[in-house]
């Protein structure tokens, strides 16, 4: 009997999507992965049209995910369903003791303490990165029944169902890369800061996002990337706009996870123009004084989006709104001065 636990950090600097979420919290627990996370996370994107097309509004970062694009990840992409589940299982057990971790898409209706646990089929992905053979249990991490991002466990038993019945047919191994380096460049850093604050559609150009081609996902980026249904850095703004007065007009339904991403998006922010302070490559301490407060206008505004859900009243979305626009001013302000103090340093 054995119990092998691969290192997990339940508090990721990004949660609003698990497929960020995953594997931030394994990169996030080695510190000389730190170096790329400064270089990453800074240009954002979101779906243009989603009223026409009645979808959900979508903001998400341009950088590497659970699919690929980080380079201090080995990806080995699998199809579950070509094996036996009770076979997957095992072989899951024999990758974890070689250092892998688990992702794959699950049937929720068989997964403990998520919302649809015996109450209805609900296909979603999940990360193992553990197991306890005396006692039939993986460790996994995810979104749990009341949306926290917690460690919990889940039987061989109910995972073998979850992977028979899912309704995607997609699984990976992921593994720290060893002997990797990552060295800061400060002008691709700069060049990013710059696709976020000129609204820079960055297909054709992701090599210096750390894409690559080593899984199907990162090679279907690039056209993905080169439609029309895509805005691209401080522009998200315009769309949020869009977004709050679509909610008045009831056009859309209410999601939180566009603000919750713009709220991470300015806290990774702040933490990055920590590292150029500390790294003397910008002098002005008042840089970082002011962009902490655009961090917490970001947050006040998510906090007063979840009040909305709560209340339904449409005064909160115009507050919403006022402080939204006061917080771009902010932000690309700042942001142009911090450009600027990188090229003369």
């Amino acid at each position: 009997m054995q119990t092998i636990k691969l290192p997990i950090n339940p508090t990721p600097p990004i949660i609003v999507y698990q497929y960020r979420a995953f594997p931030l919290s394994i990169t996030s627990n080695y510190s000389e992965t730190l170096t790329w996370f400064y270089s990453n996370f800074i240009h954002l994107k979101c779906n243009l049209n989603f009223i026409k097309n009645n979808d959900d509004f979508d903001i998400d970062f341009i950088a590497g995910n659970i699919y690929g694009g980080i380079p201090w990840l080995d990806y080995l992409e699998t199809q579950h369903k070509t094996e036996d589940e009770h076979d997957l299982c095992m072989d899951i057990l024999s990758k974890i003791n070689e250092g892998y971790y688990h992702y794959s898409f699950v049937d929720e209706y068989y997964i403990p303490n998520r919302q649809a646990y015996q109450k209805y089929h609900n296909t979603h992905d999940l990360l193992i990165y553990g197991y306890d053979s005396s006692n039939n249990l993986f460790n996994v991490i995810g979104f749990n029944d009341r949306m926290q991002y917690v460690e919990s466990y889940v039987s061989f038993d109910d995972l073998a169902k979850a992977l028979k019945f899912s309704e995607a047919n997609y699984s990976s191994y992921i593994k720290i890369k060893e002997n990797t380096s990552y060295s800061f460049d400060k002008s691709n850093v700069i060049d990013k800061l710059e696709d976020y604050l000129f609204s820079n559609n960055c297909a054709g150009n992701l090599s210096k996002y750390d894409f690559d081609n080593r899984t199907e996902h990162m090679r279907d980026l690039n056209h993905n990337l080169s439609s029309e249904n895509w805005g691209f850095g401080v522009d998200v703004y315009s769309q949020l706009n869009l977004f709050f007065d679509a909610l008045i007009a009831k056009e859309v339904n209410v999601d939180i996870r566009p603000l919750h991403c713009l709220w991470e998006h300015k806290k990774c922010m702040f933490d990055r123009i920590n590292f150029f302070s500390q790294n003397h490559m910008i002098h002005d301490s008042e840089i970082i004084n002011s962009y902490h407060t655009v961090v917490s206008q970001a947050e006040v505004v998510r906090s007063l989006m979840l009040k909305y859900m709560l209340t339904n009243d449409i005064s909160i979305l115009t507050k919403i709104k006022s402080i939204t626009n006061e917080l771009c001013i902010n932000e690309t302000s700042i942001l142009n001065k911090v450009v600027k103090q990188l090229h003369n340093n």
